[in-house]
C-alpha cells in the first residue's frame, strides 16, 4: 500500500514537473504549429507548380521541386517532433519513436545541405563556366541519389546515439524520461566525435557553399556592370556599331544548352538581351539567399549541438524562464524549410505567374 501511494505521489510530481514546461514552452508549441501549416500549404504549391506546370526538366529549376519535398518532409516531421519534446520534456517514453524522429532530422538536415551544394556547383557553371561540360540530366539525377545515399548512411548511426533516457529532478528526487542524447556501451568521446563529423561535413560544405557563391555574385556583378556600359553605349549614336557588337558577344554567351554545347550565334537587340540575362541572374541570386537562410537558420541548433554532446544535462541547467527561448532557437532550423516557397515566389517571375494561372483554373 505504502509502495503504490509513493509511486502515486512520484508520478503527480512527475507531471508537475513537465507541465512547468508545457507552460513555459506554449509559445514555441505554437509556433511550431503554424510551422506546419504554413509549410505544408507552400511546400505543396511548390510541388504541384513545378512538377506540373513546367514540363522541361532539364532547365534550371530542375533541383526546386526535389528541395520542396525534403521541405515538406521536414515540416512535417520536425515540427511534430518538436512538438511532443515540448509536451513530453520529461515524460517521453517512447523510444522508437524518438529515435525515429532523429534520424529523420539528421537526415532532412543532410539532404537540404547537400542539394543546396549541389544547386551551388550548377549554378557557378552555369554563370561562370559556360563554355564548359555542364551538367546533364543524367548527372543531375545521379547527384540527387548521392545526397540521398550519403545523408541516410550519416543519420542511420544516430539511432545508437539518440533516444529516450532518465533525467532525475535535482529537488523532487523523482525520474523522468526524456528524448536526448542516450549513453550506450561505450565512451562519451564516441558520441562527441559522431557529432564532430557532422559538424566537421557541415561546416565544409557550408565554406564550399560561401566560396561558390562568392565566385558566382563576382561574375555576376562583372556582367551586370557589362550591361550597364552597353546601355551607355548605345544612346551615343556613334558607338551603335560597337554596342551592336556587344549584344552580339552577348547573345553568344547566353546561348548555351544545358551540356555546354555552345549553340549557334543570334545577333539580338540590347532589350532581347537584357530578357535572355536576367532571368538567369534572378535564379542565382534566388539560391544565394535560399543558401543563406540556411545558413543563418542552422548555426543555432549546430551550436547546442556541440552544448549538449559536452554537457548531456546542458537543457536542464537551462534557468526554466529562459528555456523557451534556447528552444525556439534550437527549433529555428524548422523556419529554412518553410520560407524557399516565400522565396521562390519573389524572386522567380515564372513560378509567380504559373501559380496565378493555376489559381485561375481552380
Amino acid at each position: 500500500m505504502a509502495n503504490s501511494t509513493k509511486a502515486f505521489e512520484d508520478q503527480a510530481l512527475l507531471d508537475q514537473w513537465n507541465s512547468e514546461f508545457v507552460d513555459v514552452l506554449w509559445s514555441d508549441t505554437l509556433l511550431l504549429v503554424m510551422y506546419i501549416l504554413i509549410g505544408v500549404v507552400g511546400n505543396s504549391l511548390v510541388i504541384i507548380v513545378y512538377t506540373l506546370r513546367f514540363r522541361d526538366k532539364s532547365e534550371d529549376r530542375f533541383f526546386i521541386p526535389y528541395l520542396a519535398v525534403i521541405d515538406l518532409i521536414a515540416c512535417l516531421v520536425c515540427s511534430s517532433f518538436g512538438i511532443a519534446v515540448n509536451q513530453y520534456a520529461v515524460t517521453f517514453t517512447n523510444d522508437p519513436a524518438c529515435k525515429a524522429f532523429w534520424v529523420c532530422s539528421l537526415f532532412t538536415t543532410g539532404c537540404s545541405i547537400f542539394i543546396l551544394l549541389v544547386i551551388a556547383v550548377h549554378r557557378y557553371q552555369k554563370i561562370c563556366r559556360p563554355f564548359s561540360v555542364q551538367m546533364s540530366l543524367r548527372r543531375k539525377r545521379l547527384s540527387l541519389v548521392g545526397c540521398i545515399s550519403v545523408s541516410l548512411l550519416v543519420s542511420l548511426p544516430s539511432l545508437a546515439f539518440y533516444g529516450t533516457s532518465p533525467v532525475i529532478h535535482p529537488e523532487y528526487n523523482i525520474t523522468g524520461t526524456r528524448c536526448a542524447n542516450i549513453r550506450g556501451p561505450w565512451t562519451k568521446g564516441v558520441a562527441i566525435s559522431y557529432k564532430a563529423v557532422i559538424l566537421l561535413m557541415c561546416l565544409g560544405v557550408l565554406i564550399s557553399l560561401i566560396v561558390l557563391y562568392c565566385l558566382i555574385g563576382k561574375a555576376v556583378f562583372k556582367r551586370i556592370t557589362l550591361n550597364k556600359n552597353r546601355q551607355i553605349q548605345t544612346s551615343v549614336p556613334t558607338a551603335m556599331s560597337s554596342a551592336t557588337s556587344s549584344d552580339t558577344v552577348t547573345a553568344i554567351v547566353e546561348s548555351v544548352s544545358e551540356d555546354g554545347r555552345k549553340l549557334a550565334p543570334k545577333p539580338m537587340s540590347n532589350a532581347n538581351s537584357k530578357k535572355k540575362t536576367i532571368p538567369g541572374y534572378r535564379l542565382s541570386v534566388m539560391f544565394m539567399i535560399i543558401t543563406a537562410v540556411f545558413v543563418l537558420c542552422y548555426i543555432p541548433k549546430m551550436s547546442m549541438m556541440v552544448f549538449e554532446s559536452k554537457n548531456e544535462m546542458f537543457w536542464f541547467t537551462l534557468d526554466i524562464s529562459g528555456y523557451g527561448a534556447y528552444r525556439f532557437l534550437y527549433t529555428m532550423y524548422i523556419i529554412n524549410s518553410i520560407v524557399n516557397p516565400v522565396i521562390y515566389g519573389f524572386f522567380d517571375k515564372k513560378f509567380r505567374k504559373e501559380l496565378l494561372s493555376l489559381s485561375y483554373c481552380t
